[in-house]
């Protein structure tokens, strides 16, 4: 696991709905969610999250992480460093 070999980094996995049942747009909702209360939980713990977060995915999964950043634009949140 490639993870492991990275020290002090804590690597989440959202468990989103998949296709067919679901719609991406309610995969991108659901990951933008918990990218939403991931950093709500920093900032509770007054720690500078935004250069410690990397979007990573392979297809749908790269998708959902550029529109979720789309989607933090739009709504002028703080992206990633």
């Amino acid at each position: 696991n490639w993870s492991i070999s990275i020290k002090n980094t804590i690597v989440v996995s959202i468990d989103y709905s998949l296709a067919p049942e679901y719609s991406l747009e309610q995969q991108v909702q659901e990951s933008f969610i918990s990218y939403l209360l991931l950093v709500q939980k920093y900032i509770d713990l007054n720690v500078n999250c935004f250069n410690k977060i990397i979007f990573a995915g392979d297809s749908a999964g790269c998708f959902i992480g550029m529109n979720m950043i789309k989607m933090l634009v739009k709504l002028n949140l703080r992206i990633p460093n």
